[in-house]
């Protein structure tokens, strides 16, 4: 098979609590005013990217894949994921907050989705938790500030957080059972979720009345209270508002990254950032949203531990490459930040210009290409790609050996 690289045509998926412009911005488009959420990069059913082919058509990058699925994927690919890339590539754009949400293991997605399809559930209802068959370990770099929470805390700190509301429904139905010994994260958040509506809205006009004061305190928790106030004004009876009291606060610079395993409680607040993924759309979710919520689902695949989230920073290589480090075995992130560097040919990748202009030649070809800030290709498995230029680039692709060195 000749060597190519494609342009991709991607899909926009204009979820509510998108931001308008920043992904308009990103592809040089015009904004209409609609919410610009995701853009989808990879070939899930649910939002394929096109190819770009040499005579001018589009088509679809899972039929191109299915053409020579041993030449696009390589063979040990093609193999262990069926015939379809085993990643889904992203860029986020979050002006209002994500629902609270975990995603499953592999055998809980495997188990979920036969049970659903046993059950004759519709693939595309709004009660649906499992679409696919997959797990979703995910990770997210920054490309502006990006403000995430993902994981529980300590639990001494969420009774400290929670004994500061003015509350009866906290003092009564939530700390007694934070202060157990056995299962007292897995106690709380459960009874969280099932409050009664009274209790519910008693607990958020604490929580509103808390997050007011805090605001001239001059220490305290002020970064938790003004996400609970922005809370409040989408989701105001919802007890979930109080998550920045239970779950960790992180702030990412642009840059910075965040690894999402199976069974991690979190949500994505504010910013934009590129995201990578097993190529799945399972979502479990546990609060801010008007979307469906199974609880019982949901508690069967969290993991009830506290934890510190890891920052993650790539680690650079001597060409200008940078690479973020993941237990993933599905994907791998890694970011261009000028210079000259070749991918080799051993796996897929899809290559994302972020930052000005970039120029690509195809291994064993003698033509480059130029990609500017916005435009995305498909490298197949077996083309190697140099890249030269002083813009910005993020690369999806597998994890494994060095996959770049200094071109000669």
């Amino acid at each position: 098979m000749k060597c190519d690289a494609y342009f991709l045509q991607n899909i926009v998926q204009h979820y509510p609590w998108g931001e308008e412009t920043a992904i308009p911005e990103l592809l040089g488009i015009k904004a209409d005013g609609r919410p610009f959420a995701e853009l989808w990069m990879g070939d899930h059913p649910r939002g394929p990217s096109k190819v770009l082919s040499k005579e001018g058509k589009f088509e679809e990058l899972g039929d191109l894949l299915s053409t020579n699925p041993e030449a696009f994927l390589g063979s040990g690919i093609n193999g262990k994921y069926g015939g379809r890339l085993p990643f889904l590539f992203k860029v986020l754009a979050a002006k209002t907050p994500l629902s609270i949400q975990a995603h499953p293991n592999k055998a809980q997605a495997e188990a979920g989705f036969a049970r659903e399809e046993a059950a004759g559930i519709p693939i595309d209802a709004p009660h649906r938790n499992y679409r696919d068959r997959n797990h979703k370990p995910e990770i997210i770099a920054a490309l502006t500030p990006f403000t995430a929470m993902c994981g529980f805390r300590d639990r001494e700190e969420i009774i400290d957080g929670f004994s500061r509301l003015k509350s009866r429904t906290a003092e009564g139905k939530l700390l007694p059972l934070l202060k157990e010994k056995e299962h007292a994260l897995s106690s709380f958040f459960m009874a969280l979720l099932n409050l009664e509506k009274e209790d519910s809205k008693e607990l958020a006009d604490a929580l509103a009345s808390w997050a007011r004061e805090e605001r001239g305190a001059l220490d305290g928790k002020k970064k938790e209270a003004a996400l609970v106030r922005r809370f409040i004004d989408y989701y105001p009876d919802d007890p979930a508002v109080s998550a920045p009291l239970y779950l960790n606060v992180i702030r990412l610079d642009p840059g910075q990254a965040l690894y999402q395993p199976a069974g991690l409680l979190h949500a994505y607040v504010e910013g934009v950032g590129v995201e990578l993924m097993a190529n799945s759309d399972n979502v479990l979710r546990g609060g801010l949203t008007h979307k469906h919520i199974d609880m019982n689902e949901l508690e069967s695949v969290l993991i009830f531990s506290s934890s510190t989230p890891a920052i993650l920073t790539p680690v650079k290589t001597d060409v200008g490459l940078f690479r973020y480090q993941t237990p993933a075995q599905e994907f791998e992130l890694q970011r261009f930040d000028g210079g000259e560097a070749t991918i080799e040919g051993r796996f897929p990748a899809i290559v994302l210009v972020t930052k000005g202009h970039l120029m690509f030649r195809v291994s064993g070809q003698a033509d480059s290409m130029e990609a500017k800030r916005g435009q995305s290709l498909f490298l197949p498995a077996t083309c190697g790609l140099q890249i030269r230029g002083e813009g910005q680039a993020y690369i999806a692709t597998l994890p494994g050996e060095p996959l770049s060195e200094v071109i000669s």
